[in-house]
């Protein structure tokens, strides 16, 4: 988790809340805390960059 990826591929993952969804150095953090917070974070893959979609 301390060295960015240079690979180009994205990794998803959760079990870390976090308040808002996060992006960066391909990572994907999408655990919004679903159980406690009531709002549940997906992340859209394919053609450009990932989006975020939450209800």
């Amino acid at each position: 988790m301390t060295t960015p990826r240079t690979d180009g591929q994205w990794v998803a993952f959760g079990h870390v809340i976090q308040d808002e969804p996060v992006m960066a150095e391909g990572r994907i953090a999408l655990d919004t805390g679903a159980y406690a917070t009531g709002v549940l974070t997906a992340a859209v893959l394919g053609d450009g960059p990932p989006r975020f979609v939450t209800a």
